[in-house]
C-alpha cells in the first residue's frame, strides 16, 4: 500500500504535536475522533474551546512556515492531547472493564453526587438483509421527542442493560471523539467532550452483537494519571446523542480461502513480514472471466509474482497460472487493466508496459509488440468508451511519486502529479494518448484512482477523479468529445481522498460516489482544540478534510443542468473507517441493493489496534 511521505506529515497528530511533546505512534491511540458536545456539571453546554489568543501566524501562502504554530500553542495542544490519552487509555478504559465485569457499584462509584444525564428511548429492531441481519438506530438530532432525563442509577442500569444482551464476557472500549478543559491551563479541573461506548461480541441468541452509543460527557474534574482508573467521582454528566445496534444471526463471512484453492501463504503479508521486508505496494487483486464461462476468475498481482486462478463453477478455484502462458515472475504494478481491448469477446489484459490478447480460452499472448500502450508508470485505469465508437478506452491516473521525488511544497500546497493520461483505442491494439487537447488530464493533482459514471444522464461515460492532496474533480465528457471539469461541491469537501467507490446504493437510477479518506481520532481533537484565529477560515476547513474522514456522496438528478450531489456520509456512520483506501459496492447479502464494503489500514505498532 502507497502512503507518500507528504500524507503521513498531513496527519495533524505527528503534524502538531510532535515538535512539543514527542511523536505518539498510531497504534498508541485508543481513542476515536468525531463532533458532539459535551455535558457540564451544572448545565448541558457544547464542548469549550479554551479561550487563548490566537498564536501568530504568518500569512505568507508561499512561505513553507505559513503554517506553524508558535511553541507555546504546540505546547497547549501537546498537553491536552496528553490529559485525552490519559483519559482514554487508563480512566474510560477501566469503565469499559466495569461494563463488561456487569459492576453496578463501581461504576456508580465513578459518578459525582449531582450527576445529571439523559437516555434515548430505542425502538424495536428491523430485519434487513433477507432476515440475516437486525438493526435499530435512534438518534437525539433525529429524534428529539425520544430523549429523557436520567439519573446516575438509571444510567447504571443503562449501561447494564445493554451488556446483558451478550453471552459471555463482551468487547467493551471507548473512543474519545472530542475533549477540552473547561479552564485555559486548569488540566486538572473540569473538562467536556464526547465518546464513543463500543460493545461487541455473541449476543444471548447466540449470533454476532455490536452496539454503538455516541455520548457527550462532563468531568467535574481531570483526576491524575495515578489515580484516574480508580477514581471516585469525577464524572458529572452523560448524554446520550445516538444508539446503533446490529445483530446478526450468524457470521456473514468466513476466510475459507485455502480450502478453496486459493493459499494465502503463496502472497507476501506485511504484517509477518520483518520491517526490512516490508513493501509499501504489495500489489493488487482483479475480477475477471477469462473463458466466458460466466464465472469469476481471479488475478493477484504480488511481490512474489503473479497468479491467475481460474473458477472451476463450484466455488473453487485451481491456479491456471501456467496454462495461461502469463509470464508469473510479473513484479506487482499498479496499472493492470481487464477488457476486451481488440473487440474479438474475450477479456485481455495490460500489466503495466505489456499487452496480453486472449486466444478464446483463458489463455494469453503477449502483443506487446504491435501495441502502443502507457508506459506502465501509472497507478491504475479506469475504463470506458469515451467516445463511443465502439472500442475501450483508457484512463491512467497518475500520483506526485511518479516524479521520484516530491517537489519543493508542502502538503497543504498539494504537491502535484504529472497529469491524468486519455488513451483512444485506434484498434488493433494501438491507443492514442489525447487527455492534454481534450481537457481530460484533472489538472496537477496526484491521483489514486478515477472511476467512469454518466453523471449528467447523458449517455456519455464522466470521470470522477479524486485527489491526495487537494479537491477531487468531475470530468463532464461533452459530444466534441472535450472534458469539463467542475466540482461535487463548492467547497472542499473532497479534499485528500485515496480511494472511491461508485454505485447507486439506494436504486433510484443514478449513481452515487464513495470517497474514502483518512480519519484520525487525534487529528481531530486537536484541530478542534486550536485556539480560535489560528488559521483564517478557508484553510481550517482544507485541513480538517485531512482527517474528517471518507464521505458518500449521493446523486440527486441535475440541478440547474449540472450533475447536483448530497452529502450522507456522517448520516450513515460512514465517516471514521481509518485510513481508508479501496472500496467496493456489492450486493453482498444477495437482496437485490448494493452494499458498500471499504477497506482501511496502516501499518502501526499493533495490527489488532485500529488506526482511526
Amino acid at each position: 500500500m502507497r502512503v507518500s511521505l507528504p500524507a503521513l506529515i498531513s496527519f495533524v497528530t505527528l503534524l502538531l504535536v510532535a515538535a512539543a511533546c514527542g511523536d505518539p505512534s498510531p497504534g498508541s491511540d485508543q481513542t476515536a475522533g468525531g463532533e458532539a458536545g459535551g455535558v457540564g456539571d451544572t448545565q448541558e453546554a457544547e464542548v469549550v474551546d479554551p479561550a487563548v489568543a490566537a498564536p501568530h501566524v504568518r500569512e505568507t501562502p508561499s512561505d513553507r512556515n505559513v503554517l506553524a504554530l508558535d511553541q507555546a500553542e504546540r505546547e497547549r495542544i501537546a498537553a491536552i492531547e496528553h490529559h485525552v490519552l490519559k483519559l482514554g487509555q487508563r480512566g474510560l478504559a477501566a469503565i469499559a472493564g466495569r461494563i463488561a465485569d456487569g459492576d453496578a457499584d463501581a461504576l456508580r462509584s465513578a459518578f459525582t453526587e449531582g450527576f445529571r444525564g439523559s437516555l434515548l428511548e430505542e425502538p424495536p429492531f428491523r430485519d434487513v438483509s433477507n432476515g440475516l441481519i437486525r438493526t435499530r438506530r435512534v438518534s437525539r438530532a433525529l429524534s428529539p421527542t425520544k430523549v429523557r432525563d436520567a439519573d446516575a442509577a438509571a444510567v447504571v442500569a443503562q449501561f447494564l442493560d445493554w451488556r446483558g444482551r451478550y453471552a459471555g464476557r463482551p468487547s467493551v472500549g471507548f473512543k474519545v471523539r472530542t475533549a477540552a478543559p473547561s479552564g485555559d491551563a486548569d488540566f486538572d479541573g473540569a473538562w467536556s467532550g464526547a465518546c464513543r461506548l463500543q460493545i461487541s461480541g455473541v449476543s444471548t441468541d447466540g449470533g454476532p452483537h455490536e452496539t454503538s452509543v455516541e455520548l457527550a460527557f462532563g468531568l467535574v474534574r481531570m483526576p491524575s494519571t495515578d489515580e484516574i482508573a480508580d477514581a471516585e467521582h469525577w464524572i458529572s454528566g452523560l448524554r446520550v446523542l445516538e444508539v446503533g445496534e446490529v445483530a446478526a444471526t450468524h457470521p456473514l463471512f468466513a476466510e475459507t480461502a485455502k480450502a478453496r484453492g486459493i493459499d494465502p501463504a503463496l502472497f507476501h503479508d506485511n504484517w509477518k513480514a520483518a520491517a526490512e521486508d516490508r513493501h509499501a505496494q504489495c500489489g493488487g487483486i482483479y475480477l475477471l472471466d477469462i473463458d466466458d464461462d460466466a464465472w469469476t476468475d481471479v488475478l493477484v498481482m504480488d511481490v512474489n509474482g503473479l497468479r491467475l486462478f481460474r473458477a472451476r463453477g463450484d466455488g473453487t478455484f485451481e491456479d491456471f497460472t501456467r496454462q495461461s502462458r502469463l509470464p508469473p515472475r510479473t513484479p506487482p504494478v499498479g496499472s493492470v487493466a481487464a477488457g476486451d481491448f481488440d473487440g474479438d469477446g474475450t477479456t485481455d489484459l495490460l500489466l503495466g508496459p505489456r499487452a496480453y490478447r486472449n486466444t478464446g480460452d483463458g489463455r494469453f499472448l503477449d502483443v506487446t509488440h504491435k501495441a502502443t500502450l502507457p508506459d506502465g508508470a501509472g497507478g491504475g485505469y479506469a475504463l470506458a468508451d469515451f467516445n463511443l465508437d465502439g472500442r475501450l478506452d483508457l484512463y491512467l491516473v497518475r500520483t506526485d511519486g511518479l516524479r521520484g521525488a516530491v517537489q519543493d511544497t508542502t502538503w497543504f500546497d498539494g504537491p502535484g502529479g504529472p497529469g491524468n493520461q486519455l488513451w483512444l483505442n485506434r484498434g488493433n491494439w494501438r491507443f492514442e494518448e489525447v487527455a492534454g487537447p481534450l481537457g481530460a488530464t484533472a489538472g496537477k493533482r496526484s491521483v489514486f484512482t478515477a472511476c467512469c459514471l454518466d453523471a449528467n444522464d447523458d449517455g456519455r461515460p464522466d470521470i470522477y477523479v479524486i485527489s491526495e492532496f487537494g479537491p477531487g474533480a468531475l470530468l463532464l465528457n461533452h459530444p466534441d468529445g472535450t472534458f469539463e471539469e467542475v466540482r461535487l461541491e463548492d467547497d472542499d469537501g473532497d479534499f485528500g481522498s485515496m480511494g472511491m467507490a461508485v454505485g447507486d446504493y439506494d436504486g433510484d437510477g443514478r449513481v452515487d460516489i464513495y470517497t474514502a479518506n483518512m480519519y484520525s481520532k487525534a487529528g481531530r481533537r486537536i484541530i478542534d482544540n486550536l485556539a480560535p484565529g489560528t488559521y483564517p477560515e478557508p484553510i481550517l476547513q482544507r485541513i480538517k478534510r485531512f482527517v474528517t474522514g471518507s464521505e458518500l456522496y449521493r446523486s440527486r438528478g441535475l440541478e440547474g443542468g449540472r450533475p447536483h450531489f448530497e452529502r450522507v456520509g456522517e448520516k450513515f456512520g460512514l465517516k471514521d473507517v481509518g485510513w481508508a483506501y479501496g472500496a467496493v459496492f456489492s450486493d453482498l447479502d444477495s437482496d437485490g441493493a448494493l452494499d458498500l464494503h471499504a477497506v482501511c489500514g496502516f501499518i502501526s505498532v499493533d495490527p489488532t489496534v485500529p488506526d482511526g
